[in-house]
């Protein structure tokens, strides 16, 4: 995911800030989507680590880019 996001980042200027918010906030989603939906897959252990770290964090980043882009309309 952080080449992708470099990739955005680099590509802002060529496809305009407002798509590269959108592009990240999509990758956040996915990783949202992705993390649920291997949550039960994984270790208790693994799966409180998930819950309680990543989640959250995948969760505030996603929220992050998506004010963002709400505020560019």
């Amino acid at each position: 995911w952080g080449s992708f996001a470099k990739m955005v980042e680099g590509g802002a200027k060529a496809m305009g800030e407002k798509a590269a918010i959108a592009a990240l906030e999509e990758g956040e989603d996915r990783g949202l989507k992705e993390y649920r939906s291997e949550i039960d897959d994984l270790s208790d252990a693994q799966r409180q680590f998930v819950a309680s770290m990543l989640l959250p964090e995948q969760q505030r980043s996603h929220d992050a880019m998506s004010r963002m882009k709400k505020s560019m309309m």
